[in-house]
């Protein structure tokens, strides 16, 4: 997380003497678009508010958790530079905005989500998310087979990963068979659960020597 962004734009902020909605909104639309700040599910991660308000007051900087939320807000309801336009004709602060608590808009005009980011930083960004899923995908290979490295060959992976399936499907079936069992089990003690294993086999048993008996001699 580059935190000196952040507080270039809070200067931006301060030192505005008009239109104060934009660039807290800027600000806003920046940190749900800083993935290293924000998990997938458009939540902060742990610790980020902290950062930032602790990176202000060091720089000087009046920032609160709240006023933080409230940019946050405001990035996700309106996220489009379509959208922030019509919000400014309808509230002249961010005082007024803030206190309506965000309200929806409608505009005629489309566009892309507002992305704040510089070109090099939307590279940067993007290669970082790609290392991070390739580590993602070797971790995950690493905990289904424990030896398996970067090393090994694609070959090696496909064997294994096709040995765990035959192992997964023969677990399948003899799962399948014991459901069987464990029922007729349930039922030779007449679905008593609190009988032992042993005393179900031999109310199996003892149904066995009762049909062996009723059944007709050849």
């Amino acid at each position: 997380m580059r935190l000196a962004s952040y507080m270039r734009q809070e200067r931006s902020i301060i030192a505005s003497d008009g239109d104060t909605i934009t660039q807290r909104w800027k600000w806003g639309r920046r940190l749900l678009l800083d993935d290293t700040a924000v998990t997938s599910n458009g939540n902060l991660k742990h610790g980020i508010i902290q950062r930032l308000l602790d990176k202000a007051k060091a720089e000087g900087y009046k920032l609160s958790e709240r006023e933080i939320q409230r940019r946050l807000k405001c990035a996700r309801t309106y996220q489009t530079e379509a959208e922030i336009r019509q919000a400014l004709a309808d509230f002249k602060t961010w005082w007024d905005l803030s206190t309506a608590n965000f309200p929806p808009v409608e505009t005629d005009e489309s566009g892309e989500p507002y992305d704040p980011r510089w070109h090099d930083e939307r590279i940067r960004d993007s290669d970082r998310r790609i290392r991070r899923a390739t580590l993602e995908i070797l971790r995950r290979a690493e905990n289904m087979f424990p030896g398996l490295d970067e090393f090994c060959t694609l070959g090696d992976y496909e064997k294994l990963l096709a040995e765990r399936r035959e192992l997964n499907a023969r677990r399948v079936q003899e799962d399948a068979a014991a459901a069987i069992e464990l029922e007729q089990m349930l039922t030779a003690v007449s679905g008593d659960r609190s009988a032992t294993i042993g005393d179900a086999l031999e109310a199996l048993e003892s149904e066995f020597d009762e049909d062996d008996e009723e059944s007709p001699e050849s």
